[in-house]
């Protein structure tokens, strides 16, 4: 169904698309063109239609759409949301495998993209362009907006949207305090990564009252807002590394985020003297000269002392982060942190455990051989593909590659060249990515090289 038009006396109290069911193999809604309707495409769960103890729903997949309050010479009309995604039965989860995906949709609406209790699926709301619109005085309809929301959602993904225009706020009603761009709510294992916002009242918010864990938010930038980044009594826990910073950059700079206009603002709560959301447990790396972009300016708090100040929860990066690739998200988003944790030895292996890092590394650098679509999801990943290749984990496959092929000369050349054997060391590389080949597991390559000249042998019999 595409090229739904209303005319603009019609009651905007309809749908384009409105789906209740927990009962579905798959859901694909692509290229509609979708005008003048209070809600352009809802799915929801619907406890109607239960009991379905294990509903079979799978991929979910909204993509490409464009959600307009206006066709044509039509001057007026509106859309309150433009996609929501809402799992509403709390005892059973909406999908079962597959993804949700809410991508590349052009929306102009009060509210862009809502997605709600999506536990078992990765969500994501990739590459979109949103125009939030100023709700009208007096309207009876709540007045938070939203360019994209997730809530209560696990290994979700808010990702790449901007590049044909930001988040954008259009006309002066959105420049306030109950209006955002990006939120985030209740959620784990969230990455919001790589987009831009313009001239909304608050750029990215989390808000979740516990530890949102494994969150990414690195990468964005804001632009003129009131509050450019609100942490609102939650944990997101450190945002970039010694190695790699965070990269969110507030724009313009300096000069516009002084007085009101704040680059971060923390709600915490005190228990006692405790203060459980403070920005002390959720630090920043940052990376250049103060007054870059890269260093959030004129920061507050409620109550006073929980603000984000340098040296205490901003810290100095030595390199700023990967480039973004909208890549990334045709894999799983987990999938892809826990390789980039084990490229930038982010659990600090090579010191305390060097065995346990090159086994590890040894492992990553296999499945990067065999899965090029994982070497180009990251930039980290494929600098540390590019770096492991002067280590001994790239010696030991070229020698596993030529017994593989019956090119027992070459292997044998190689089991020769005792110059290869030796460790290379720690590699840094300029992205994060380091590449622990300590001779520490000198043993471990000894035993390797120890099976491949039994295996050449029985193979040469």
């Amino acid at each position: 169904m595409s090229n739904i038009n209303h005319p603009l006396s019609y009651p905007n109290t309809n749908w384009g698309y409105l789906i209740r069911n927990n009962y579905y193999d798959s859901l694909d809604l692509e290229f509609n063109n979708i005008y003048n309707l209070h809600y352009g495409i809802d799915v929801g769960s619907n406890a109607l239609y239960l009991p379905y103890p294990s509903p079979p729903a799978a991929s979910m997949v909204l993509n490409n759409n464009s959600i307009l309050p206006n066709k044509g010479s039509a001057t007026s009309g509106y859309v309150y949301i433009g996609i929501s995604v809402n799992n509403v039965t709390k005892q059973y989860y909406m999908g079962y495998s597959g993804n949700v995906n809410v991508d590349n949709n052009t929306i102009s609406a009060y509210n862009g993209i809502w997605i709600n209790g999506i536990q078992n699926q990765h969500a994501t709301s990739n590459s979109n362009t949103i125009t939030m619109v100023s709700q009208p005085t007096g309207s009876v309809i709540r007045k938070t907006q939203y360019g994209i929301a997730h809530s209560y959602c696990v290994k979700n993904m808010i990702y790449g949207n901007g590049p044909k225009g930001p988040i954008m706020g259009k006309g002066t009603g959105v420049m306030n305090d109950s209006c955002r761009a990006v939120y985030v709510a209740f959620s784990n294992y969230p990455i919001v990564n790589c987009n831009n916002e313009d001239s909304i009242g608050r750029g990215f918010e989390f808000f979740g009252k516990q530890t949102q864990a494994s969150t990414q938010w690195q990468q964005n930038s804001m632009t003129a807002n009131l509050k450019g980044f609100v942490l609102n009594m939650t944990i997101i826990q450190t945002q970039g590394s010694y190695l790699s910073a965070m990269d969110n950059a507030w724009m313009p700079p300096p000069l516009y985020w002084t007085g009101s206009n704040f680059g971060t603002f923390v709600h915490d709560t005190l228990i006692g003297s405790t203060r459980p959301y403070s920005a002390a447990h959720s630090p920043f790396y940052e990376y250049g000269a103060l007054g870059s972009p890269y260093y959030p300016p004129n920061n507050i708090s409620n109550p006073t002392g929980s603000q984000y100040s340098m040296p205490s929860t901003i810290y100095t990066s030595i390199s700023q982060a990967y480039a973004c690739s909208i890549k990334l998200h045709k894999i799983s988003p987990t999938v892809v942190q826990q390789h980039e944790a084990v490229a930038a030895d982010s659990l600090g292996l090579g010191t305390v455990d060097p065995l346990g890092a090159w086994m590890s590394q040894f492992g990553l650098w296999q499945e990067l051989q065999t899965d090029s679509e994982m070497v180009d999801s990251s930039a980290m990943l494929l600098d540390f593909d590019s770096l492991a290749t002067h280590s001994r984990f790239a010696y030991l496959t070229r020698i596993e590659n030529n017994l593989a092929h019956g090119h027992y000369s070459a292997a044998q050349c190689l089991l020769n060249n005792t110059s290869l054997q030796t460790a290379t060391g720690t590699t840094y590389g300029t992205t994060g990515a380091v590449v622990e080949d300590s001779s520490a597991a000198d043993s471990i390559v000894y035993t390797y090289l120890s099976f491949y000249h039994l295996y050449k042998m029985y193979m040469q019999d």
